[in-house]
């Protein structure tokens, strides 16, 4: 009973991983994926992005500055004037509104500063430089890593789908075995031997899916997507 209960076991956890997949990836997907979105990668991009903004002539001085200012003023006041001659009546006004515009425009430009400029650019470009050699070296490192944990993820896929077949045979030979032992044509120790194998066999199964799901979850951490993203490796 304890050897029927372990195959069923790993039985059932190789069913359940497999019926949980919903679709199969291959080695080209599984590398675009960790392209897009493995976490160096991205990280390796944006910094190029940022240092080929930054190597721009405009941020050195080479381009000339503008400045625009304006301006306005309003006021509104109540005049009266008064004359020393009485015969001349005061004169009064309310309401009195000024409006005032100004604007201006100044350009400037530095003919020369002893080389800064230029020292200062090509400082500029070096960084993007080396920042587009770290994006690159972050790809090549992540393509391989994907390439080594996707082969070893098939692999152990292959050793479970055999291993499957190799418990299934061996619950075969665990029935003929028990057969042949009831009806006088086998000893016991029959018996125990083919339930000791296929003990063995289950438990080698059991082990090798784990390891596989376990693989998996590595790939998945390395493509940058959730662990339990339901995928499963292809050979094709």
């Amino acid at each position: 009973m304890r050897t029927i209960s372990l195959l069923f076991a790993a039985l059932s956890l190789f069913s359940f991983h497999r019926n949980a997949r919903a679709q199969e990836v291959n080695l080209n997907d599984a590398i675009a994926i960790a392209l897009e979105q493995n976490y160096d990668v991205r990280i390796a991009s944006y910094s190029y992005e940022i240092e080929q903004n930054n190597a721009e002539i405009g941020n050195v001085g080479f381009l000339p500055s503008v400045f625009l200012q304006a301006n306005g003023s309003y006021s509104n006041q109540n005049t009266e004037v008064t004359f020393a001659s009485p015969e001349q009546p005061p004169i009064s006004q309310d309401g009195a509104a000024t409006i005032a515009y100004g604007a201006s425009a100044n350009l400037e430009y530095v003919l020369f500063n002893g080389g800064r400029r230029v020292h200062f650019f090509n400082q500029l470009q070096s960084l993007s430089e080396d920042a587009r050699l770290r994006q690159r070296l972050a790809m090549e490192n992540t393509t391989l890593q994907v390439s080594n944990r996707f082969l070893d993820a098939l692999r152990l896929k292959e050793e479970v789908n055999i291993l499957v077949e190799t418990v299934e045979l061996s619950q075969r030979r665990l029935e003929r075995a028990s057969q042949n032992y009831e009806y006088g044509n086998s000893t016991k120790l029959s018996v125990l031997n083919a339930e000791v194998d296929l003990r063995r066999d289950s438990i080698d199964l059991a082990q090798s899916n784990l390891e596989y799901v376990r693989s998996l979850r590595n790939l998945f951490q390395l493509m940058g997507i959730p662990a339990d993203t339901s995928l499963t490796v292809a050979g094709d």
